[in-house]
């Protein structure tokens, strides 16, 4: 049986009022942290893009293929290495987001 793509991509639950508040304010909130932390624009697209990237790269392809076509080994190993990579990317951006943040007040002072 071939499901619907509308009930695929936008399936019938929602979330909840109280968890769609608590979820905007956390990203909001994560969101104007980094803004204000952050000591340079590069340090910020790098992570971002380094997150970003490995999901639009590897993981949503994944679970996509998982939702479509079922279970295979090939998506299960795509979402494996996308997500050790995105993890260990998204780290060292953290990494070098703080680094140079430390290396920037240095100069201030």
């Amino acid at each position: 049986e071939m499901r619907h793509a509308s009930r695929i991509f936008l399936p019938d639950r929602q979330l909840q009022l109280p968890y769609h508040v608590a979820l905007t304010i956390l990203l909001w909130s994560m969101a104007t942290t980094l803004a204000v932390v952050a000591p340079n624009l590069g340090a910020v697209l790098d992570l971002v893009g380094c997150s970003s990237g490995t999901v639009m790269a590897f993981i949503l392809p994944g679970i996509f293929s998982l939702r479509i076509r079922g279970y295979s080994r090939l998506s299960v190993v795509i979402l494996l290495v996308g997500g050790f990579v995105g993890v260990l990317g998204t780290a060292f951006s953290l990494k070098n987001l703080l680094v140079s943040g430390k290396d920037d007040a240095r100069w201030l002072n």
